[in-house]
């Protein structure tokens, strides 16, 4: 880090356009603007720090420059910094009528102040809980922003987007536990302290439902139980409330997919594919986070955070393939794969949450959220979730709000082939085809079973990029955190209505 008289510079960080003329400090020729270039210059006043966010930068490419700026203050040691964005950036948000062909439009200036504090700090997340006590102290540069060198964001903008970042990180600290420490029991316990954060506030998060093995046996959630049984540590179901909008009797139900270990069961995953499934609770980890966030900025909505915790264990009471298990809803399911464990814990947490919950309000909406397919993954790749759902305008409201926080989301089909696949022969329903075709498709046709006829659906499929392990251009490495912005911002969009 240069020095002048024993004090440190100043430092500045610019994100800029390809074609922009840098400062004079620094030669067209050393920095052109290209994404994610990185150029210092040093002069007797300060030290700049140009990073390049491409041309016609969008949403995207000012995510991955600030993840590059961040990466760089950190390495170079950097205590403080000033970082200065574009005030105005392209999006390529567009209603579902027109997804195949978007086109850019200006990214409101409130929520482009509130995204960049949000990836800014993201990108200075590192997990360092388990590294030895002797290594370097992790340096978290102070940083500030602004549209120039001597502007500032809007305060309520920063502390916006601080709040929603400290949340995708809690969500990340769930994700990047072992399974030796992350349990049910564990997760169930996180989730109930998140009543903590609105103990002096107007809007409560309240728990409503904590139920454990002998519950869910009486109750007759028997395919949560079942996916759980062969552990040592039992399932859990938690449900809690939260009610930003006395006025509304209708409420959003979010159901978390939280296996927080899956060896496939029986049906035990291969070596090269269960190493990373202690973050088999990621869909449950986001909805985490977004529960948090709306609590810390108590927004004017309602909603429902459900989460269905289990281990999907291979022991010698694990469920076997075969087994026909009668499901809340009175459904009988053949386990055709044990593997195919999380649309089953979905399954009876969402009719819990529609039929038995006994809210104060009225679940008009589910969104469940689970990192549920690898089929999805081969389909859309690690960067963009698969959604499926059974009403147009959750799904514009979604995929816009996917846009505008760069964790995107694809619509994708559930047709009569796709329901019809799901049939059983001694069973109402199989919980997994024979064959490899439309695995995401199937596995969300499975999931629309359990939603009541006038029950507005959505799933999101998050198993692309809701787990990861090393660095990206926009996330550090571990678990990315993937689903809390845009659920935050979904419920943004609801309340601005």
């Amino acid at each position: 880090m240069p020095r002048r008289c024993g004090k440190t510079l100043p430092t500045t960080v610019r994100l800029l356009a390809q074609g922009a003329v840098p400062p004079h400090s620094v030669s067209p020729l050393d920095f052109s603007g290209k994404l994610r270039q990185v150029a210092i210059a040093n002069d007797a006043a300060q030290r700049t720090i140009l990073v390049g966010i491409g041309e016609n930068p969008s949403l995207v490419h000012v995510r991955e420059g600030l993840h590059t700026a961040m990466q760089t203050l950190r390495s170079t040691h950097t205590p403080s910094a000033h970082v200065i964005v574009p005030k105005s950036v392209a999006s390529t948000a567009e209603p579902t009528t027109n997804f195949f062909g978007p086109k850019a439009f200006p990214t409101d200036s409130t929520q482009l102040q509130r995204q960049v504090v949000q990836w800014a700090r993201m990108s200075l997340y590192e997990d360092s809980r388990m590294k030895s006590k002797s290594k370097e102290k992790l340096i978290v540069p102070q940083i500030t922003f602004g549209h120039s060198q001597d502007g500032q964001f809007d305060a309520s903008n920063v502390r916006h987007g601080q709040a929603v970042a400290e949340s995708v990180n809690h969500a990340r600290d769930l994700g990047n536990c072992r399974p030796d420490v992350m349990s049910p029991d564990r997760f169930a316990t996180e989730a109930k302290r998140l009543c903590s954060i609105t103990a002096n506030k107007k809007h409560k998060v309240t728990v409503r439902h904590d139920l454990r093995m002998k519950d869910l046996k009486s109750r007759g959630l028997n395919l949560l139980a079942a996916v759980g049984q062969g552990a040592v540590r039992p399932p859990r179901l938690v449900v809690l409330e939260y009610n930003g909008n006395p006025k509304s009797k209708s409420t959003t139900a979010v159901v978390g997919k939280g296996v927080t270990m899956d060896t496939g069961g029986l049906n035990v995953k291969p070596f090269g594919s269960m190493e990373t499934m202690h973050m088999d609770m990621m869909g449950a980890a986001a909805v985490f986070g977004m529960t948090e966030a709306i609590a810390r900025l108590q927004l004017p909505v309602n909603f429902v955070s459900v989460f269905a915790l289990a281990e999907n264990a291979v022991g010698p009471n694990a469920v076997m393939p075969s087994c026909i298990v009668r499901s809340l809803k009175g459904s009988t399911v053949e386990i055709t794969n044990t593997d195919a464990e999380g649309r089953l814990v979905l399954a009876d947490a969402m009719t819990f949450v529609q039929d038995y919950a006994k809210l104060k309000t009225r679940v008009d909406y589910v969104i469940d959220v689970a990192t549920l397919t690898g089929a999805c993954t081969v389909a859309l790749g690690n960067e963009r979730a698969g959604l499926f759902s059974n009403n147009y305008g959750m799904v514009d409201t979604l995929v816009l709000a996917g846009e505008e926080t760069t964790e995107p989301v694809w619509p994708l089909p559930i047709t009569a082939e796709h329901e019809s696949k799901m049939q059983g022969l001694m069973s109402d329903l199989i919980n997994c085809t024979s064959d490899r075709y439309a695995g995401a498709c199937t596995a969300a046709a499975f999931l629309k079973h359990f939603v009541n006829k006038d029950v507005q659906w959505a799933h999101l499929d998050i198993a692309g990029p809701g787990i990861g392990t090393k660095a990206t251009n926009r996330n550090p490495a571990g678990a990315p955190g993937f689903g809390v912005q845009l659920l935050v911002r979904y419920f943004e969009k609801l309340a601005q209505r």
